[in-house]
């Protein structure tokens, strides 16, 4: 039975190779001499991509590719012979002849190297079938590098047009031969090989399947991240809204030269300093207080717009202007540095709540830094008369009913553009 089914399989693999032959003939009678000049064909630039899938993947195409560079002599004159073998397959899909250029990108020097390229201009066949493993021979003699891909073959001879033509021809017949006996001998149940149709199939539906899957990802984070800006903007405007004060934080900073002269002195930049209308008396405390919100609410700004904060050159050194205590200049603009979404978040440091806020903040944390210096020195906290707690525990519940509601530090570390 098996031995019925072996002489099948070459009966029709010899009726395959005769009818290739006779198409052949068929062709080159059809095209003739004057076929140099046939049917029009342009002559493309493959992409780093579409060569990828030349020579890896398993196509019903064969691809000629006169691998060459812009700036090479030899090439230049070379690529009308070229133009001229394209010209002569004419109407026949299943043959691309086709350019690509070596020295267009680093990308493209790999990939020509890959292929075993040492020089401009070289041909390279990329079709059904392994021919550098059917030759083990030309692999241990050094004439073929190790590791090429296995559907390839570089043609070895002189750039006539004759023999460039005759050359892809008779790799294309190879080609198909190789083409039609994988198939034959699928249909018969002898499998295929590793290029069969089918697993070169399957091989690009799982990669297209993992392209897509990157994209429906990628897809669904953007639209995450749409609509978390667009709750972010809807909460900043309410939140601008209920504690807006219609000043800019940073001129009202700039006026007091950022707390750095006492007195309304004029500052280091030599101006004298003029409060903006409508802005609150401050005192040094309150002026420390402003400095540490729109520090803190500029960084938190900056943190949730991500890409786009670090577009704002300001953003890039706010923490470091708080460490340096707004020495440099560059750390005191006179107008808020900000996209306006920024600005109306530090606006609100001038609202009374919450400056309040950010005033208890800081008596706290200066109480609790001279409690642990005490302990660590052993020496006893420091007390105040009864009636002088009394007052200050009576001061502190009435500012705890006036602090401002956590969301507006909150809705500032995710403000966006």
């Amino acid at each position: 039975m098996r031995i019925a089914r072996i002489a099948a399989l070459a009966g029709l693999a010899a009726q395959a190779v005769a009818a290739v032959g006779a198409a052949e003939s068929a062709a080159a009678s059809a095209a003739g001499a004057s076929t140099l000049f046939g049917a029009e064909r342009t002559t493309r630039m493959l992409t780093a991509a579409e060569f990828k899938e030349a020579v890896s993947e398993e196509w019903e195409r064969d691809y000629a590719i006169m691998l060459m560079a812009s700036w090479c002599r030899y090439c230049r004159q070379f690529k009308p012979i070229w133009t001229a073998v394209n010209k002569w397959f004419g109407t026949d899909s299943t043959l691309e002849v086709v350019m690509f250029d070596c020295e267009a990108a680093p990308e493209h020097q790999k990939l020509c190297a890959s292929v075993g390229v040492k020089h401009y201009p070289s041909v390279l066949f990329a079709g059904h079938g392994s021919y550098h493993a059917a030759d083990p021979l030309s692999v241990a003699l050094g004439k073929v590098a190790k590791g090429l891909p296995p559907r390839t073959v570089m043609y070895p001879g002189d750039l006539f047009f004759e023999s460039v033509r005759d050359w892809a021809r008779t790799m294309r017949f190879l080609s198909r031969c190789s083409r039609w006996s994988n198939k034959l001998g699928r249909a018969l149940g002898f499998g295929g090989g590793a290029q069969g149709s089918g697993s070169a199939a399957a091989a690009k539906a799982t990669r297209l399947a993992a392209e897509n899957a990157k994209l429906r990802a990628a897809a669904l984070k953007e639209a995450a991240v749409k609509e978390q800006r667009e709750k972010v903007e809807s909460s900043n405007a309410q939140i601008a809204a209920k504690y807006a004060t219609g000043l800019d934080a940073y001129e009202v900073l700039s006026s007091l030269d950022y707390g750095l002269t006492q007195g309304g002195a004029p500052g280091k930049g030599g101006a004298n300093l003029t409060m903006p209308d409508g802005a609150p008396s401050l005192d040094p405390e309150a002026v420390a207080a402003v400095k540490r919100c729109v520090t803190e609410l500029t960084a938190q700004y900056c943190e949730a717009r991500g890409e786009g904060g670090r577009a704002e050159p300001h953003c890039a050194r706010v923490v470091d202007c708080w460490k340096t205590g707004f020495q440099d200049e560059t750390c005191r603009p006179s107008r808020c540095p900000l996209h306006q979404p920024g600005c109306d978040v530090a606006a609100i440091c001038l609202h009374k709540d919450v400056l309040t806020q950010f005033v208890n903040k800081a008596k706290k944390e200066d109480e609790a830094r001279a409690a642990k210096q005490g302990a660590a020195t052993g020496a006893p906290p420091a007390t105040e008369p009864p009636a002088e707690a009394a007052k200050a525990k009576a001061a502190e519940s009435v500012e705890e009913e006036d602090e401002v509601d956590p969301a507006v530090v909150a809705a500032a570390r995710a403000a966006s553009a």
